[in-house]
């Protein structure tokens, strides 16, 4: 198993990411993060989301387990809300890298 937590925050000028994945002993087994253009913040979290999966994605582990504390980003991943055009592409990508996890 393979813990994967993540985040988004938000300045005037920057949004930022980040991701770290551990494994069933707590060890971290790698982490990311990112600078960019500030956008919203749901962007930013789910960005975080997409780079964590790519974390877990790499790793050798079956059983992935992600947290994300933005409920927003969680419930636009599952569909229960509807993602807004900034944050379309983010979670287009989220959703493919979801896919081969189902594989």
């Amino acid at each position: 198993t393979i813990c994967v937590n993540t985040d988004g925050s938000l300045t005037s000028q920057w949004g930022r990411y980040g991701a770290i994945a551990r494994d069933h002993m707590g060890i971290a087994r790698s982490a990311c993060t990112g600078r960019v253009t500030s956008q919203e913040i749901a962007v930013h979290e789910l960005q975080g989301v997409m780079f964590g999966l790519l974390l877990a994605d790499a790793a050798p582990e079956t059983k992935v387990i992600l947290r994300c504390d933005s409920q927003f980003a969680v419930d636009i991943i599952h569909g229960k809300c509807e993602a807004h055009w900034p944050t379309r592409s983010v979670v287009r990508h989220i959703h493919r890298i979801l896919d081969v996890f189902d594989e």
